[in-house]
């Protein structure tokens, strides 16, 4: 079924680069694949994607999820069929509307941004200060592995070494995220050299360097494109059970 699947995703790909990724990593099954679309299931976390190409199709995805152990902690929709039914059949909220981002293949990186600190891969000893300091919180264990897996850079001013002024990392799915800049040092485009940085590489390391933008953050809209990224319209819904 991997095949039948990556067929259906690359119809459009930016939409589904997500999917694709995970897939070509090895960190997502296929549980339904089809000219009609297609149902993933994440070996790292308790989530799904869909992606449907008309409401019936949906349904009968949606339906496959209701016959799972449990209701996911996460579906990631790709169309509006599956948006709507996600919230009907299975009492899914969206918490974001995020738009897909992507360095397409063959295109080439925007130049380097100049900021004067040096960035470096981090270490395991730096696994507490990221973990205390990333506002999202995902936690020691999960930093630590991201940084194990060495996909996590910090930035450190050039007058001191020693202190981390921000840092990025790339997501177990495959996707670039876990960018914090602390405040003492944001508004100097530090963000923005940090996620190039990161695209370099995932370049390096033969990955498609790609992210998520939520719905009308014009700044991260505005840096992905002078950093290359190609942003798509269409956007995907984060969906969690609903309070």
């Amino acid at each position: 079924m991997t095949n039948a699947a990556i067929a259906y995703l690359n119809r459009d790909w930016l939409r589904h680069v997500d999917g694709l990724e995970a897939l070509r990593l090895g960190v997502t099954e296929v549980v339904y694949a089809a000219d009609d679309g297609v149902l993933l299931a994440s070996k790292v976390r308790d989530a799904v994607g869909v992606s449907a190409s008309d409401e019936a199709c949906a349904e009968r995805l949606l339906g496959l999820v209701q016959d799972m152990s449990q209701t996911p902690e996460m579906v990631v929709a790709h169309d509006p069929f599956s948006i709507r039914l996600a919230a009907e059949m299975l009492g899914m909220e969206t918490r974001e509307m995020c738009h897909q981002c992507a360095l397409l293949p063959g295109e080439e990186i925007a130049p380097e941004p100049l900021v004067g600190f040096e960035f470096r891969n981090l270490e395991m000893s730096d696994a507490e200060f990221v973990s205390e300091h990333y506002t999202l919180g995902l936690g020691l264990e999960y930093v630590s592995d991201r940084i194990e897996q060495g996909v996590m850079i910090g930035a450190y001013p050039l007058d001191d070494r020693t202190t981390m002024a921000g840092f990025i990392g790339v997501h177990r799915e495959g996707a670039m995220g876990l960018l914090e800049v602390l405040p003492p040092y944001r508004r100097l485009g530090l963000g923005e050299s940090l996620t190039w940085h990161l695209i370099v590489q995932q370049l390096r390391n033969g990955n498609i360097p790609f992210g998520q933008i939520v719905e009308g953050n014009e700044a991260s809209k505005a840096m992905s494109g002078r950093l290359g990224f190609t942003i798509s319209e269409p956007c995907v819904a984060f969906m969690h059970p609903a309070a």
